[in-house]
């Protein structure tokens, strides 16, 4: 009789359609820090928008580009609600969009998560 196999614990081993239902049940701004800390795994399911190296580093780097508010004017529950209203992968392009908003999202990541997250990206 063979031992048994430890269990995985990792998100990778998860199907879609159940990562569609824990992203359905989650806060806009819980959704949008989960997108970003598990992006490889959600972009291979084509349930966030690619990401490009150099939009990467122009978001962490607060690089100039092109933005809609260079300072986002809401406070952080009118803008809950403002992305309640989108769908999962328009609040990521909505967060990519708008540098502080990207910037106030990823300083809550690991150095690990970051670096994960720039891996990720696709080449330019």
């Amino acid at each position: 009789m063979s031992p048994p196999t430890a269990p995985l614990n990792n998100l990778s081993t998860l199907p879609a359609e159940l990562l569609l239902y824990i992203i359905d049940d989650l806060r806009p701004d819980d959704y949008v820090t989960f997108a970003l800390a598990a992006y490889p795994l959600l972009s291979r399911h084509g349930l966030v928008p690619p990401l490009s190296n150099t939009l990467f580093q122009q978001l962490v780097n607060q690089a100039p580009g092109p933005t809609i508010f260079p300072r986002w004017p809401f406070p952080i529950e009118l803008t809950d609600q403002i992305l309640g209203y989108l769908s999962p992968q328009d609040m990521i392009w909505f967060i990519f969009t708008h540098r502080n908003l990207f910037a106030s999202y990823i300083r809550g990541l690991s150095p690990a998560t970051v670096e994960g997250l720039r891996r990720a990206c696709l080449p330019d």
